[in-house]
């Protein structure tokens, strides 16, 4: 009877010690998830805004040519370009500072 019971508290201490090990392995299966899902998040996001700033600057760029052939001067339509990406920037900035 002693012999049983010493078995059965060997066998509890090995499941238990299995048991310990694979929820560990699991936790570490779910932190690596959660990690990957939120980098490739932020990357997918850096990869939009990326794009966007290009599409912002070939527009800025074509708007340039297109003030600059309406003013006969290229350096005046890149200037009037640019004066009108500062000002929309500032208000878009000060607009911001109000809300808050």
């Amino acid at each position: 009877m002693l012999e049983e019971l010493k078995e059965n508290v060997d066998n509890i201490q090995e499941n238990t010690k299995a048991y310990i090990e694979t929820s560990l392995a699991y936790y570490k299966l779910w932190g690596f998830k959660v990690a990957m899902k939120s980098t490739t998040l932020m990357v997918k996001f850096f990869l939009i805004a990326f794009c966007l700033m290009i599409v912002l600057l070939f527009i800025s760029i074509a708007g340039a040519f297109v003030f600059g052939e309406m003013l006969n001067s290229y350096p005046l339509g890149f200037f009037e370009c640019s004066r009108n990406l500062f000002s929309f920037s500032v208000t878009s900035i000060l607009r911001k500072r109000q809300n808050c």
